[in-house]
């Protein structure tokens, strides 16, 4: 009975007569589980030594910016030069167009980053004297006052009330930043009229009063200002100067604006500086270089009052008597125009003559 017992309890495979030693099984039993447990952390340590490389990363495509990203040409007339360095003449549609193939046979323009520009033809004319408007003065020794008005191009019909109530002889302004000042221009110099650029320059509380978009600033490099100012040059053609916007603090600072002056006289432009309260370099500069230049005497609407207005001019008439000559500046507001308007109607019988700008304009 103890052996059929025997037999019973003894584990598999174990030969009769042999007695179970549990301490064999138990280390039996130990080994598997070690052993068990050892390839278990063997195959997570290949599958953490085997982890699977990142997704190669592709460098993202980056388009070029165009050099001129303007809209396409619209039904007005408004010229566009869309793309390409230098403007091919298939790029320059609207009013540029028609005019274009004479500027350059005179070789008044260049093709620059912006688009055409002005530039001092092979035969030695100048822009400052082709868009001049002629004023046939002769032996006339009369006192001479010029008005320039500015802040054209932003409204058309403010452009249209100017040239609808103003002398011929009265010189505008515009300023780069409007759309359409191309059409605009080249219509009022169809009626005769002599216009002008306005370049926006740093004033001494910029960016608190900002002039606008690519403003020349002092602490910008000559080459950023220098393609700023081109850009402002080639929204429109035709001009004969360029006068600043603002710039108290750049009519004062000679590294900044001696190369912005030398390009306007390389260019065979006149400049009229509109004169900050402070003195300026501008006329140091310009004698230096050969640029015709003037300074404004009086700022006509500093006070848009009609009788702040009309104090101005006569203050201006006093200048123009005592130094033969005399330059007023305006923006084109409504009641700057108004006022304008009468007082120029008695100033043949004051004994002064109105005169346009490059009249004025020296060396």
């Amino acid at each position: 009975m103890r052996t059929a017992l025997d037999d019973l309890s003894r584990p598999l495979g174990m030969p009769s007569g042999v007695e179970n030693k549990p301490e064999r099984s138990r280390a039996w039993r130990v080994g598997i589980v070690v052993t068990v447990c050892s390839a278990a952390l063997f195959t997570a340590a290949a599958l953490q030594w085997r982890k699977p490389e990142p997704p190669v990363q592709t460098a993202a495509v980056v388009e070029p910016e165009p050099i001129i990203d303007l809209a396409p040409p619209v039904e007005d007339d408004t010229p566009v030069v869309r793309a390409g360095y230098p403007p091919n003449m298939s790029d320059i549609t609207g009013a540029v167009a028609a005019r274009t193939p004479a500027l350059l046979s005179a070789g008044l323009v260049e093709t620059g980053r912006w688009g055409l520009l002005p530039r001092i033809a092979l035969d030695g004319t100048r822009p400052g004297d082709a868009y001049a408007r002629p004023a046939a003065l002769g032996s006339d020794t009369r006192p001479r006052i010029a008005i320039v008005v500015g802040g054209l191009g932003l409204n058309d019909a403010v452009g249209r009330e100017a040239a609808a109530k103003l002398p011929a002889d009265v010189t505008l302004a515009f300023a780069p930043m409007g759309e359409g000042i191309d059409t605009a221009a080249d219509r009022l110099r169809m009626q005769g009229r002599e216009i002008w650029l306005q370049l926006p320059m740093e004033p001494l509380d910029y960016p608190m009063t900002d002039p606008g978009p690519r403003t020349l600033l002092t602490s910008a490099a000559a080459s950023a200002n220098l393609d700023n100012m081109h850009w402002s040059m080639s929204r429109f053609t035709g001009y004969a100067g360029v006068i600043n916007y603002k710039g108290e603090r750049m009519l004062v600072h000679e590294p900044a604006l001696a190369p912005l002056l030398a390009d306007i006289a390389g260019r065979g432009l006149l400049f009229v500086e509109d004169a900050p309260p402070t003195r300026s370099v501008a006329p140091t500069i310009a004698r230096s270089i050969g640029l015709r230049n003037a300074r404004s005497d009086v700022s006509l609407d500093a006070e848009d009052r009609p009788a702040a207005i009309d104090a101005a001019l006569a203050k201006l008439e006093a200048i123009a008597k005592k130094k033969g000559v005399a330059v007023g500046t305006a923006t084109a507001l409504p009641v700057t125009i108004d006022r304008l308007a009468a007082w120029s109607k008695k100033l043949e019988a004051k004994g002064i003559v109105l005169v346009p700008l490059s009249a004025v304009a020296r060396r």
